[in-house]
């Protein structure tokens, strides 16, 4: 019994493995030409799936950096519709060669100018007298500080924009705000008493409206609520501005470069102003009389 028990033992170790014949099959198919071939063209679709994805990739990003350098623009508005375009202009171009300037299908011109209570662009004053001269019609802004009184503000600005705004184009406050401005923002209610400030002591003075800039941010903080009635000048570099309908002039690219001022390396803003109007209705309707 022993000696059964123990060759009993020895066949079932020894027993082959053995697979059924449904394994068989698949193996038999998976290696067989049909198979090798079908293997073939999965690992081709995998790699140009790979292909494709990688390409895209390529494409967006290079796309991406072409925005952000300002090689293109991807809202720019066409120039028939839009015939009356100008820039933002700041001491950070250095000189500006006004003469070459006039002749690059611009009409218009706003010359930064003033920031808070005492802050003064170092080129204001050469770019607000060279600009006299020139074909362009011209106007001065304003970078409104939130915390600082409206006032005080407005006196600094007409301070240095002379007694005579007479010809030049009705002035401009920014009120885009910084994201410092953002996090430590002031009451709303007494932020728009001091822009109310400002605005009304500067109309007084020239005897014109104050155009209000503003991006999406400022326009639903305060012009939305306050002075939704106002000529508004909305910054939009994305697409065509959705958050206010009656803009009068609209920012729609800001990393412009060109030949006509002396830092070739800075951007400046580029300028529409609205839907059909012309650079004669322009000087006619909001120039300072």
């Amino acid at each position: 019994m022993l000696f059964h028990r123990r060759k009993n033992r020895s066949d079932k170790k020894s027993a082959p493995f053995q697979l059924d014949s449904e394994a068989v099959g698949l193996i038999d198919e998976e290696f067989s030409d049909d198979g090798l071939q079908r293997q073939r063209r999965r690992k081709r679709r995998r790699f140009l799936f790979k292909l494709a994805v990688a390409c895209l990739a390529v494409i967006a990003l290079n796309y991406f950096v072409l925005v952000f350098t300002g090689k293109i623009s991807v809202n720019e508005p066409r120039k028939r519709d839009y015939p009356s375009r100008g820039a933002v202009i700041s001491d950070s171009l250095g000189e500006i060669k006004w003469g070459t300037l006039a002749n690059r299908n611009m009409s218009f011109v706003y010359i930064q100018a003033s920031k808070g209570v005492s802050y003064e662009d170092k080129s204001f004053k050469e770019n607000w007298r060279r600009s006299s001269d020139s074909e362009l019609m011209t106007g001065a802004v304003h970078d409104f500080d939130f915390k600082k009184d409206g006032k005080a503000q407005a006196e600094h600005f007409c301070g240095l924009a002379g007694e005579n705004m007479s010809g030049r184009l009705y002035p401009a406050l920014d009120l885009t705000m910084s994201l410092w401005e953002r996090i430590f923002e002031d009451d709303p209610v007494e932020v728009c008493r001091r822009i109310a400030d400002f605005t009304e002591y500067v109309s007084a003075e020239y005897g014109c409206e104050v155009i209000l800039i503003c991006d999406r941010s400022s326009y639903d903080r305060y012009i939305s609520t306050d002075f939704s009635d106002r000529l508004i000048w909305v910054i939009s570099t994305s697409k065509e501005p959705d958050f206010c309908s009656e803009w009068f002039i609209w920012q729609y690219f800001d990393k412009e470069k060109s030949d006509w001022y002396e830092n070739g390396d800075k951007r400046y803003s580029l300028l529409v102003a609205r839907k059909g109007m012309t650079p004669e209705e322009l000087k006619e309707k909001f120039t300072v009389k």
